[in-house]
């Protein structure tokens, strides 16, 4: 066993390096220069600025160099400064995994508690009416892009209805972690990241 798993992860290995260098072109040799990003139309800021600035970002390096000075960042987690909100990126992933966190466990949850029992139904009503049905929506919820469904959320149930907010983890001025209010902010996300479990699992189980 742990032969398997030391060559599964040497495989690995090149996969990793695959998507990083992937990645790492695609910034790159995007149209967008990180220079003009950075310091946008300010008047202020003269042709040999740039070019000082360019030079302390690496950019003037050859794109090898790039690639390996990039590479040694990630590894060490260091990602930057975002260009957005001049802070690091780190700090602003780490400000955001509890959020993302509690979207995608809860909506694992629901997938489960809703996908199982209705695979389960189906299987034992295997050729019957309830089984056409289950497995109908079934490939039509999996074959609905989630962004489709959640404009529809948002027009529907947020905008025209009112039912439920569009936006924000909490109402503004309200920081609670776990209340109410939270959970009312979360429903229309976490339905929309069960959709899939949902799509997926009864056809599993009824197979």
């Amino acid at each position: 066993m742990s032969r398997y798993i030391a060559r599964r992860l040497l495989q690995a290995v090149p996969t990793i390096i695959g998507i990083m260098l992937i990645t790492f072109l695609m910034t790159r040799l995007s149209p967008s220069d990180p220079v003009t990003l950075m310091v946008g139309t300010n008047p202020n800021v003269t042709a040999a600025d740039r070019v000082v600035l360019r030079h302390s970002l690496g950019l003037d390096d050859p794109l090898p160099l790039q690639f390996v000075k990039w590479s040694g960042n990630v590894l060490r987690l260091n990602f930057g400064t975002s260009f957005y909100y001049h802070r690091p990126v780190l700090g602003l992933i780490k400000q955001r995994i509890p959020n993302s966190l509690q979207l995608s466990v809860a909506g694992l949850f629901i997938s489960l508690m809703i996908g199982v029992p209705l695979g389960i139904f189906a299987a034992l009503r295997r050729g019957r009416a309830e089984d056409h049905l289950i497995r109908v929506l079934s490939t039509v919820l999996h074959a609905t892009p989630s962004f489709f469904l959640g404009l529809l959320f948002i027009l529907i149930l947020g905008v025209h209805f009112k039912l439920f907010p569009v936006g924000s983890m909490n109402t503004v001025g309200d920081d609670c972690t776990f209340c109410w209010d939270r959970v009312w902010h979360m429903i229309g996300p976490v339905l929309l990241i069960a959709s899939g479990g949902i799509a997926v699992f009864p056809r599993l189980l009824r197979a």
